[in-house]
């Protein structure tokens, strides 16, 4: 049973970095720091046992380009659901040079994936 549950918690992890960084990747290709800015993914690393990967993504960009990035998540979700039968809830905050609430972030997701 313990055996198990390390397994579950080793691939879900896997998983979760794999997203994050692949989506930075993504970025990367398309975009010039200066255009979009990832600042930071924030994995909720606590829901492995419901098999559901959910990450926040803070973001700098206008509205064309997170038009994109929600391509790119939806897409992501789809692939994942239906190649490894995880659900996934990819979110992002776009701050648009805004200033956002850290604490309150990281309440709700304490961990980082920078």
């Amino acid at each position: 049973m313990e055996a198990t549950i390390v397994k579950l918690l080793e691939r879900y992890t896997f998983l979760t970095i794999k997203i994050v960084d692949f989506v930075k990747e993504e970025i990367s290709k398309k975009y010039r720091v200066e255009v979009f800015k990832l600042i930071e993914a924030r994995p909720d690393l606590y829901k492995f046992v419901t098999k559901t990967i959910e990450v926040v993504f803070v973001i700098d960009t206008d509205i064309e380009n997170q038009q994109w990035f929600v391509s790119l998540l939806n897409g992501l979700e789809k692939k994942i659901l239906l190649e490894d039968r995880y659900v996934v809830e990819l979110r992002f905050i776009n701050t648009s040079g805004k200033t956002i609430d850290k604490n309150l972030l990281e309440s709700n997701f304490p961990f980082v994936r920078k």
